[in-house]
């Protein structure tokens, strides 16, 4: 009995030792494969590192070019409304060159306009002058009949004055009308 008992008692440490070397053998292979699975992990970790790194430059490389292109464009746009001021003023300045033409002729024609009304204020007081005149020398002599014939063509030429001075004012008043005109047409096409 002793013999089984000491037989049995082997058997069951050889169980014991191959359970055991069982348990060791299992728990290497568990830290192979946790070490296998953490190198793959770090693996992994490096490789969605490198990914995000180049997703971050592609990204960085399509901000500056998108940035490049913007500044290009704005650039080019403040070009065209540089120029389109430089236009606008030019058509500004030359509206108040003629504005400024037109305010001269018109005050040339009311200074004629004037003149005009003043010397046929002068026809006419000496054409009342004259009537008044010629009734007091009805019975005049020959030096005195000259005299107011003279007087009369005078007062002729002082007429054909005025009406030249009034069709020279028409003509002038016609023509600052008719830029007048143009300015306000010019004016009105560029608005």
């Amino acid at each position: 009995m002793t013999t089984v008992l000491v037989g049995l008692a082997v058997v069951l440490a050889l169980i014991a030792v191959g359970a055991i070397a069982y348990a060791i053998t299992v728990a290497r292979k568990q830290a192979v494969r946790g070490t296998a699975e953490l190198e793959e992990i770090r693996g992994a970790r490096r490789e969605l590192e490198a990914h995000r790194r180049a997703v971050e430059l592609e990204a960085q490389a399509e901000a500056l070019k998108l940035r490049t292109e913007l500044e290009e464009e704005l650039s080019v746009r403040r070009l065209e409304v540089t120029r389109q001021d430089q236009r606008n003023l030019q058509r500004e300045e030359q509206l108040d060159r003629q504005q400024q033409d037109l305010l001269l002729r018109s005050e040339a024609v009311t200074s004629e306009g004037r003149a005009l009304e003043a010397a046929r204020e002068e026809v006419e007081a000496l054409r009342r002058g004259a009537e008044v005149e010629l009734e007091r020398v009805a019975g005049l002599g020959r030096d005195e009949a000259r005299e107011e014939l003279l007087g009369a063509l005078d007062r002729e030429l002082i007429a054909e004055k005025a009406e030249r001075i009034r069709h020279a004012t028409s003509e002038a008043k016609a023509e600052a009308d008719e830029r007048a005109r143009e300015v306000l047409v010019t004016s009105i096409q560029r608005h």
